[in-house]
């Protein structure tokens, strides 16, 4: 009966700690941008602006009207994307800082894509052609960093990071070129672009007609947060993922070679965060510029963190970025307030909230500890009761045709 009492005390108990660190996960993260906020505050009220102004058109630009909310949803799903491909190789304890460059690259081969099907195929075709080329561009770049680390030990963090640059530069030499993406040059004013992308290959909106510019691109995102966050949780990959970060000589021992699989791995989140490309050049800008993405892959990698290193924390975080990015325009033109101070505002906020979520991973163990401490799970499991069997019945010499019970652990060896 003791035993089935502490059983029971440790299956309440647990749950108590399932509810502690599921509240310790949304109110931290909650906590540093109220704090980001206020801090942000403080250095407006320092140079002299009104918090009202500021903070009133940081609301509107970002979630006061229908073309706020659209224009959050649409850059909070280009960071998503960026962020699920960080949380990706995240799990498997792989650094790859190369969102920014598979960004490039995927808006590269996504506009390529739509500009050789127009009118070649059917745009119900074509649209759907050059999203995958988007994804297809971003996983070519993820994979040949994983190559690197496979082939020559070539630490991830650092290819992706120098791979970056060779994407930007490659997108603008792609638009400085007219035989490649760059429209044709009709004066000396004529800037290094790609040609418009035509109407009908472009992300459909969710209300043409309104004032919300918000594409199918955010309901990609939807469906790839619960494509990833299944893959990652309920799949024989998503195991060998975890297996890879959590013991890689266990993972070769079960049948997984490590090397490859970190090239399967990079390649997967490449093309997660590829797709990020065709939501800006197919939604956004209809075009392909040299200047396409403001950071979007850097910004995402802190959606990630803010989000814990899970999908769906890595999507909110995403939204909220999102929104600071968008009301952030608006506070600058409606409150006077200097765009680099309001990027010194995102990353404040961006930091105190990363702070904190990095620093809830200390606060659940700690709490795991204490409340394994308190239940003495370790004397439990500690704990060998003896056995309670039926033993078969031995016969009695004495009487015949009588048997009775006979404990085998008072007998000694035959």
């Amino acid at each position: 009966m003791a035993r089935h009492r502490d059983v029971g005390r440790v299956a309440v108990s647990g749950a108590s700690v399932n509810y502690r660190v599921r509240a310790t996960r949304v109110l931290i993260p909650v906590a540093g941008a109220v704090s980001g906020l206020l801090l942000s505050a403080l250095l407006l009220v320092v140079l002299g602006k009104s918090l009202r102004d500021a903070y009133g058109a940081l609301w509107d630009g970002s979630v006061g009207s229908a073309f706020a909310w659209g224009n959050t949803l649409n850059k909070g799903a280009a960071l998503a994307f960026c962020a699920l491909g960080f949380v990706i190789c995240f799990r498997a304890r792989l650094v790859s800082v190369g969102q920014e460059g598979q960004l490039y690259l995927g808006a590269m081969t996504s506009t390529a894509a739509a500009l050789a099907l127009d009118g070649a195929v059917p745009a119900a075709l074509a649209v759907p052609v050059a999203v995958a080329a988007g994804a297809a561009g971003g996983a070519l770049w993820g994979a040949l960093a994983g190559v690197l680390k496979a082939r020559f030990a070539v630490n991830e963090t650092i290819s992706t990071l120098l791979l970056n640059f060779v994407a930007v530069y490659l997108v603008g030499y792609s638009v400085q070129v007219e035989a490649l993406l760059r429209q044709e040059i009709t004066n000396i004013a004529t800037e290094p672009q790609s040609r418009a992308v035509p109407e009908s290959l472009r992300l459909s909106q969710f209300d043409p007609d309104g004032a919300s510019q918000a594409h199918s691109g955010v309901l990609i995102a939807l469906v790839m947060v619960a494509v990833t966050a299944f893959v990652l949780n309920r799949s024989v990959f998503g195991f060998r993922v975890r297996q890879l970060g959590g013991n890689p000589t266990m993972a070769a021992r079960t049948g997984a070679r490590p090397d490859w699989l970190a090239v399967k791995i990079m390649a997967l989140s490449g093309a997660v965060a590829g797709l990020a490309g065709p939501s800006l050049v197919l939604g956004e800008q209809f075009r392909l510029r040299a200047d396409i993405s403001d950071g979007i892959g850097f910004n995402g990698i802190a959606a990630a963190l803010m989000g814990s290193g899970t999908p769906v924390g890595a999507a909110l975080s995403s939204l909220f970025l999102g929104g600071l990015k968008a009301g952030g325009n608006l506070m600058e033109i409606r409150a006077d307030v200097n765009a680099f101070i309001v990027l010194v505002i995102q990353g404040i906020v961006i930091v105190l909230v990363a702070a904190g979520a990095i620093s809830m991973r200390g606060e659940s163990r700690s709490i795991l500890k204490q409340m394994s401490a308190t239940l003495r799970l370790d004397r439990l499991l500690e704990r060998r009761s003896p056995v309670e069997c039926v033993d078969p019945p031995a016969v009695d010499a004495t009487v015949p045709g009588r048997s009775q019970p006979t404990d085998i652990r008072s007998q000694g060896p035959p």
